[in-house]
């Protein structure tokens, strides 16, 4: 997973934060391993073989 601020600049990445938990649907619980300042960030995370953008908003 790598999350990046608006700025487009990378501000976390970790490759333990995703854990999938529901194999038959497509809910993935995301946590990053780090507190975040609040502000809105872009995600990016390679789940089942495909690339999925999360935009996470921290308040």
């Amino acid at each position: 997973m790598k999350i990046y601020n608006a700025m487009g600049q990378l501000v976390h990445e970790s490759v333990e934060s995703v854990k999938n938990h529901n194999i038959t649907g497509s809910r993935v619980d995301v946590t990053p391993t780090q507190l975040l300042p609040k502000g809105i960030y872009l995600s990016t995370i390679s789940f089942k073989g495909e690339t999925h953008q999360l935009k996470l908003v921290v308040q």
